[in-house]
């Protein structure tokens, strides 16, 4: 209900129609009973020379239905990069977040459009800002494994260290999905390997228990020098012996051995 001959044109692709109509002057911004507008179909159909007419009546690029969604989620959602590009240079605001605190740029990552969060990445927009369940886009990326995307964020000035409600960080969502390259972008970017969820897990514990190997390795490559350190190889190493790691085990009494010598140095000096 209260659909305007607009809406209903865009609705059924009678793109020729919809063109004459906004010639003739049809207003673009009347919301129907659900809040959808012209703009946000077609944006949502991905009628590229519609959407790109629209924003030059001028039309409100912001505008949200009653789902709370702007005509930007719903191209980044569908992978329509064009009109993504359209409605940024028409002033679409990608930090608006609908009812559960979905954002343009969580939206892309969610859907692995690599081009269209880097288009995102290119205005003046937040890549922190966090859903209702305190996530991330870099969390994100790491949980999918979209890899260009987490080069992205990171380049942007995502914060690795931001813990969801769970007290998951991108890192240790990366780790348990066993994703070795973004375990290594997360620690080229200085990523904290000590934060801990709520379980009171590390990143080592978790690449311990899920038998990643080469995950411990680059794990161990950092700095291991501090009592409370020492304390979390020697966890990770009950966990080795619980799970039946072997390989695993003879790198983390290494690591402990070194740690020990490390740590002693430190204090003498």
């Amino acid at each position: 209900f209260g659909n305007t001959p607009l809406i209903m044109a865009l609705d059924k692709g009678f793109i020729p129609i919809a063109r004459a109509l906004l010639e003739a002057g049809a207003n673009p911004d009347i919301q129907n009973e659900i809040g959808s507008t012209a703009l946000l179909i077609a944006a949502g159909k991905g009628h590229t020379d519609i959407a790109n007419l629209l924003l030059k009546v001028p039309v409100n690029p912001n505008i949200q239905d009653i789902h709370t969604e702007t005509p930007l989620m719903k191209a980044c959602a569908l992978g329509h990069t064009s009109i993504v590009r359209a409605l940024l240079e028409a002033g679409a605001k990608p930090d608006i977040q609908n009812k559960i605190g979905t954002t343009a740029l969580l939206i892309a990552t969610e859907k692995g459009h690599t081009e269209i969060a880097e288009l995102l990445l290119n205005v003046s927009l937040d890549p922190n800002l966090q859903d209702k369940h305190g996530e991330t886009a870099l969390m994100k990326a790491c949980a999918l494994g979209h890899t260009s995307i987490l080069r992205a964020l990171l380049k942007a000035g995502a914060n690795p260290n931001i813990q969801n409600g769970s007290g998951t960080t991108a890192l240790l969502l990366a780790v348990c999905k066993g994703y070795t390259e973004m375990v290594n972008l997360l620690l080229n970017a200085g990523v904290d390997t000590n934060l801990k969820d709520t379980s009171n897990e590390t990143a080592l514990m978790k690449a311990v228990a899920n038998g990643h190997i080469e995950i411990v390795k680059l794990l161990l490559i950092t700095e291991w020098d501090s009592q409370t350190q020492f304390e979390s190889l020697k966890t990770a190493l009950k966990a080795a012996t619980f799970y039946k790691r072997p390989e695993i085990k003879q790198l983390l009494i290494a690591a402990i051995a070194q740690c020990q010598k490390s740590y002693k140095n430190n204090v003498q000096k």
